[in-house]
């Protein structure tokens, strides 16, 4: 059974194996004191959306499929180029997307296509912003 705290801690462990100190990062819900505008750092978070019934039956064996994703947020100063955003951008798409992943629970989470998206800039912004976000689903024992 996979419980929503299971498919975060499945997020949080699957996203330091494969980032590594790449550069600072905050997971949701962990303490954090925020760099300063001229240090690269990521932000990860799990959002979960919907939710389906996919079987009836007695308590503790109803199954429900659940819809989630998993958002990273970038930071990279707003005065350097765009390649370091880029570049830690696809790689953290590429942590997810499409993957299966186990979680404590002895459920898995099933990644789909992500999305990679600029957040626009106001003019006295010192850090450019960079979302990459991953749907998943998984199926919740009830």
């Amino acid at each position: 059974m996979t419980t929503l705290n299971d498919a975060r801690e499945a997020i949080y462990q699957a996203f330091d194996a494969g980032w590594g100190s790449r550069t600072l990062r905050q997971l949701e819900g962990l303490q954090f004191t925020e760099p300063g505008p001229d240090v690269e750092w990521i932000r990860v978070v799990m959002r979960n959306f919907t939710g389906t019934t996919e079987t009836l039956g007695d308590p503790s064996n109803k199954k429900h499929r659940r819809n989630a994703s998993v958002i990273m947020s970038i930071f990279t100063p707003a005065d350097g180029n765009m390649r370091p955003g880029d570049e830690h951008a696809q790689f953290a798409l590429d942590i997810f997307e499409s993957k299966n992943v186990a979680t404590p629970g002895g459920g898995r989470l099933d990644f789909i296509a992500g999305d990679i998206r600029e957040v626009p800039l106001d003019a006295d912004e010192k850090s450019r912003q960079i979302e990459v976000e991953v749907p998943f689903e998984f199926t919740q024992t009830r």
